[in-house]
């Protein structure tokens, strides 16, 4: 294995600049570790993005003033054709609750284009209502009262 110094000539780097082990020494980096902390980052943006939406303050199924102790979780996968629907929809979820609630499994909402592997996000959202019999109807068809979740 080449020493330090080597290295740091090689690629052109002052080495009174940097020491071994240093984070801006090029070779020093596993690329496999660094994948690994961007998509950790990545992973975390985007579940903060959709956790920081807050309790909606009328219920959906009465519209009058939600418990915020009786709430259930709405989920939903949504498949995307390309990167750039899926990015366009990571954006702005919410703005886009037509194409969530008639989101079929294999085609993307936003093209109507068949989806590609491994192009998909999850839309969650915690809906607070008003009493039980509210959140038993809402969970027995959410797909159906989610869109009219206001804050």
């Amino acid at each position: 294995m080449p020493s330090f110094r080597t290295e740091a000539r090689r690629h052109r780097i002052p080495v009174a600049n940097l020491r071994q082990g240093s984070y801006l020494a090029p070779w020093n980096h596993d690329p496999k570790l660094t994948m690994t902390k961007l998509i950790a980052a990545l992973v975390l943006a985007a579940s903060a993005a959709f956790a920081a939406e807050p309790l909606n303050q009328k219920c959906p199924i009465t519209h009058e003033a939600a418990n915020p102790a009786i709430k259930s979780t709405y989920s939903k996968t949504i498949e995307f054709c390309c990167s750039k629907c899926k990015a366009q929809f990571d954006a702005t979820p919410k703005a886009y609750m037509p194409a969530i609630v008639k989101a079929r499994k294999g085609q993307c909402p936003l093209s109507n284009k068949s989806s590609t592997a491994g192009k998909s996000s999850v839309y969650t959202r915690e809906v607070a209502f008003k009493d039980a019999a509210a959140k038993a109807k809402f969970d027995s068809s959410p797909d159906s009262y989610i869109a009219q979740v206001k804050q």
